[in-house]
């Protein structure tokens, strides 16, 4: 009887005085920031402040540690950068100490570029829609293809993504929870409309070529 009574009251006490979180956050954990280039370290060396410095990630991702060599650091966590760096350390030092503090960071932005008044790279605040981003850069030109505007997206360090996007159709039926929210190093490219491309193309080749009234 004191078995069967344990088994049944013992749940119901644990769910009374257990919270339950929710699955959300039981799950979900922000992810580690991941160096990029351009961003800026400050390593400093515990017993060994002479190798103190500071470091840029270069455009090929890595970074030169003064008295030790090149390292890989594009793509890394902090954690992982100062692993990295204490294992160089030790083709030199005896078992190194050291701590690795990121001082600048690059800020995520978008490009918008084509058939738009004031094209540009914009910071990237939060969540931002590609109708939000042309908005950003001043809006259509007249000339734009609303209906074709390219997005460009990296799929890892040596790949990219393009689609096309029908913004005219998202405005005209004002859809806009399937307006396409975009990521960091994202670049949308307004294409021209084929009146501009005539327009264009009457200014470049005389009209003489064709039609000629002395003939």
């Amino acid at each position: 009887m004191n078995n069967l009574f344990r088994r049944l009251v013992t749940p119901l006490l644990f769910s009374i005085f257990v919270p339950v979180l929710p699955a959300q956050l039981q799950t979900d954990r922000a992810p580690q920031y991941r160096l990029q280039c351009s961003d800026v370290l400050d390593i400093q060396y515990r017993y060994t402040p002479e190798f103190n410095q500071q470091v840029t990630v270069r455009p090929d991702g890595r970074i030169t540690v003064s008295g030790m060599g090149d390292v890989m650091a594009a793509g890394l966590t902090l954690q992982q950068m100062t692993q990295a760096i204490t294992t160089l350390s030790e083709q030199r030092l005896k078992d190194p100490q050291l701590t690795v503090v990121l001082k600048e960071f690059q800020k995520p932005f978008v490009f918008v570029g084509g058939e738009v008044v004031n094209p540009g790279r914009f910071e990237l605040r939060g969540d931002l829609t590609a109708i939000e981003a042309v908005n950003l850069a001043g809006g259509f030109k007249s000339s734009a293809k609303h209906s074709e505007v390219l997005l460009v997206r990296k799929t890892d360090g040596e790949h990219v993504q393009t689609s096309v996007l029908d913004l005219k159709t998202i405005i005209a039926h004002k859809t806009m929870n399937e307006d396409t929210t975009l990521k960091a190093g994202d670049m949308l490219y307004v294409t021209t409309n084929t009146l501009s491309k005539v327009e264009r193309l009457i200014r470049v080749v005389p009209l003489s070529m064709y039609y000629d009234p002395v003939r």
